[in-house]
C-alpha cells in the first residue's frame, strides 16, 4: 500500500499540530529575549501548522461538506485536493458509492394473516446534496430516518390488500409494485439509483402447512399419472405385439394351408381329400385363422355350384 506525502501530513496532523503550536510559542519567546532568528523559526512553524490544517483531501467515491463556525456550507465538495480556513473549518466525508440494506418486514395481508418478506434495498446518496443530507438528517442515521420508515409504509399499504395467492410466486410483481408506491414517499434530491427486491416470503405456520400437504398431494397425483401412463403405454404396446403376433401366424397358416391344398391337388388329390386335410389345419388354429381366411378364401368352389370347401362347416358354425 502506497502513501502520498499530503495524505500522510494528514494523517498526522492531529499529533503534529499541538507539539508545533508548543514549540511555537516557546520560539516567540525565546525571540523576545535572545534574538531575531527565534523569531524566524516562531514564524516558519506557525506557517506551518496554519497550512497543514488548512488542507483537506476527499477520496474517490465520497463527497464532502464543510462547516465553518457551525455553519453549513450551501454546497458540497467533490473529490480532490482543497484548502480550508484552519482552526475554524472542518471538512466531513460521505459515502456515495452504492449502499444495501437487507430487512425482513412482518405485516398482514388482506385476510389478516401474517406475512414475513425479505427485501433487498440499494440506492446511492446524491453526490451534490451531501451538505443537505447531514444538516437534515445526518449521514450515518438516513437509513433508520429517511429511508425504512417511508419503505416500511408502502410496503403496509401495498400488502394490506394482497392475499397470499396474490404473493406467492409474484415476487418481482410485487417488488415493483412496492416500489412504485415507495417513489414518491423518500427525497428524490437525496438519494438516487434507489431499487427495491423482495428475495423472499414466508407466510404463516398454518399456510405453510397446507401448502406442504397440498405440495404431497400434488406430487402423489403426478406420481399416480405417471404410473397409470406408463401402464397405459405398456398394455398398448403388448396388445400390438400379440396383434402383430397373430396376424403372423395367422397368416403363416394361410400360406401352409393354400401350399398344402395346391401339392395335393398336384398330386392329384381327389376333392374329399383336399377338403379333409384343410379342415384338420383349420381345427387346430380357428382363432388365429378363421378371419384371415374368410377374408381371403370364404368359400373354395369346384366345377359345379356347391363349394369344395365351406369355412363355415369346417369350424363348426352353421348359417
Amino acid at each position: 500500500m502506497t502513501t502520498d506525502f499530503t495524505s500522510m501530513i494528514l494523517s498526522m496532523r492531529e499529533k503534529l499540530t499541538k507539539p508545533l503550536l508548543l514549540v511555537t510559542v516557546v520560539s516567540i519567546v525565546a525571540a523576545i529575549f535572545l534574538g531575531w532568528g527565534f523569531w524566524l523559526v516562531a514564524a516558519v512553524l506557525f506557517i506551518f501548522v496554519v497550512f497543514i490544517n488548512g488542507m483537506y483531501v476527499i477520496m474517490p467515491g465520497h463527497s464532502g461538506y464543510k462547516i465553518t463556525l457551525g455553519k453549513m456550507a450551501n454546497s458540497s465538495f467533490k473529490a480532490g485536493f482543497g484548502w480550508m480556513i484552519p482552526f475554524i473549518s472542518s471538512m466531513s466525508e460521505v459515502d456515495i458509492t452504492r449502499q444495501t440494506h437487507k430487512d425482513t418486514n412482518a405485516m398482514k395481508n388482506c385476510e389478516r394473516r401474517d406475512i414475513f418478506l425479505t427485501y433487498v434495498l440499494t440506492w446511492n446518496v446524491c453526490p451534490n446534496n451531501v451538505h443537505t443530507l447531514h444538516a437534515t438528517i445526518g449521514e450515518n442515521e438516513y437509513v433508520g430516518k429517511a429511508l425504512c420508515p417511508q419503505l416500511d409504509a408502502a410496503f403496509t399499504e401495498v400488502v394490506a390488500n394482497k392475499t397470499y395467492e396474490d404473493i406467492n410466486g409474484k415476487l418481482a410483481d410485487l417488488s415493483a409494485e412496492v416500489k412504485a408506491n415507495f417513489e414518491p414517499r423518500y427525497d428524490h434530491d437525496l438519494f438516487e439509483n434507489v431499487e427495491l427486491n423482495i428475495i423472499e416470503v414466508k407466510f404463516d405456520k398454518d399456510y405453510e402447512d397446507a401448502v406442504s400437504e397440498m405440495a404431497k398431494v400434488e406430487m402423489q397425483r403426478k406420481i399416480v399419472v405417471e404410473k397409470a401412463e406408463q401402464l397405459k403405454i405398456s398394455t398398448n404396446a403388448k396388445a400390438e405385439a400379440s396383434k402383430i403376433e397373430a396376424a403372423g401366424e395367422a397368416e403363416a397358416l394361410r400360406l401352409k394351408a393354400a401350399a398344402e391344398a395346391e401339392a395335393m391337388k398336384m398330386k392329384g388329390a381327389s376333392e374329399n381329400e383336399v377338403r379333409a386335410r384343410l379342415g384338420e389345419i383349420l381345427k387346430e388354429h380357428p382363432e388365429l385363422i378363421k378371419e384371415v381366411l374368410a377374408k381371403n378364401f370364404p368359400k373354395v368352389f369346384g366345377g359345379g355350384a356347391s363349394p369344395l370347401i365351406n369355412l363355415d362347416e369346417l369350424l363348426g358354425e352353421k348359417k
